[in-house]
């Protein structure tokens, strides 16, 4: 099955019942990830539901040598796939200036 048919077939449920089905496929905490809401089309606006492949990203400083170096920028990920941002220690704005970029 398609990605595409996939996420189609998975928006016809609430997103408590998929985690309640990863939990028992024994998914780390059933796919939650904590504080997340939806800045796009709108900030927080409508029913939109965010179904498919998503990546995490941790904004860190340049002079943080124990952060993992990525073979692509975050910003080249495919367009249909959906991104956390997170802004790590002493970061401040960064989300923000990406967000205008």
């Amino acid at each position: 099955m398609s990605l595409a048919a996939t996420i189609k077939r998975l928006g016809a449920f609430a997103s408590c019942d998929i985690g309640d089905a990863l939990v028992k496929l024994k998914y780390p905490y059933g796919g939650f990830l904590d504080g997340i809401h939806m800045w796009s089309p709108a900030h927080r606006s409508g029913t939109q539901k965010a179904i498919g492949q998503a990546v995490t990203v941790k904004m860190v400083t340049m002079s943080d040598t124990s952060a993992p170096k990525p073979d692509r920028h975050f910003a080249e990920i495919d367009a249909r796939t959906m991104e956390a941002l997170r802004n790590g220690k002493d970061i401040g704005g960064a989300i923000k200036r990406f967000r205008k970029a």
